[in-house]
């Protein structure tokens, strides 16, 4: 797996606005974990691994899957403790970039990362970033030139200090949809099976 893409995606939060383990919210006849999991296993080319929570259940969701699944046992810490892991991983299969995905986000369009990582592997750049009708969004690639500093990161405010600090050397994918939303709340998650009903019907 020398000189791999590797996606990693973000699945070891506590869901404290949630008020329970939101990866395991129901979506379309699965859990949210196993759902985005399975969007990102669809890309071609790429290794996927998951960082979730210590603990069988979330593991479980995703058992009979072809990834790499990584416990965090320090989650606690903020997201940068699941990017930590991550990257850990990716140095030791040698990786020559990361794409961070987070696993509550369920409209995460595959297509998007198919075409980051063309984009990557066409022309390597030191960030890669989703923009949404403007907005920059997830998922994000970075090259291993950074893994130390991702490594350095810490809480809960993820790689933006990163991007921003770099903000000359991130090369944009652009999207023109919105930017897929985040279910932290019972009210996200209420409006996003809203919108699947308002798409089913279309």
């Amino acid at each position: 797996m020398s000189e791999s893409v590797w996606l990693v995606i973000l699945a070891a939060g506590q869901s404290k606005r949630m008020g329970s383990p939101k990866q395991l919210l129901p979506i379309q006849g699965e859990s949210l974990i196993r759902y985005v999991t399975k969007k990102a296993l669809s890309v071609e080319g790429i290794h996927v691994a998951v960082v979730g929570p210590e603990g069988p259940i979330m593991k479980q969701q995703c058992a009979d899957l072809p990834i790499a699944w990584i416990e965090n046992k320090q989650a606690d810490r903020g997201m940068s403790s699941s990017i930590h892991a991550g990257v850990e991983h990716a140095v030791a299969c040698r990786a020559r970039a990361v794409i961070i995905v987070l696993g509550d986000q369920p409209d995460l369009d595959s297509r998007v990362i198919t075409q980051m990582v063309a984009a990557y592997l066409h022309t390597p750049s030191a960030i890669l970033q989703a923009r949404y009708e403007g907005q920059p969004g997830h998922p994000v690639l970075f090259d291993k030139a950074l893994f130390a500093d991702l490594m350095q990161l810490e809480g809960d405010s993820g790689a933006r200090l990163l991007i921003r600090e770099n903000s000359s050397s991130v090369q944009y994918v652009e999207v023109s949809s919105a930017v897929p939303l985040d279910l932290d709340t019972p009210l996200e998650y209420e409006e996003y099976l809203r919108s699947i009903d308002v798409r089913s019907a279309d």
